[in-house]
């Protein structure tokens, strides 16, 4: 009885990951190097800009400061 549950739960199992591995087969895999590079690359392009507009504003602080 028990190995007919198991069987029954691996036969819907098999069911289930066959049309899911089907649909995902023509999505290109994308390489987590790759994805993690492109994250680090835009976090400095965002803190750059940040400190970007940091050294501006000092530097119109001291203008203001020096007039």
């Amino acid at each position: 009885m028990v190995d007919e549950t198991k069987s029954k739960q691996a036969d819907t199992l098999c069911d289930d990951i066959l049309p899911y591995e089907q649909a995902q087969a023509h999505i290109p895999v994308e390489d987590p190097l790759s994805a993690i590079k492109t994250m680090r690359l835009e976090q400095l392009v965002v803190c750059r800009l940040k400190s970007g507009q940091k050294r501006h504003k000092v530097r119109d602080d001291l203008d203001k400061v020096s007039k």
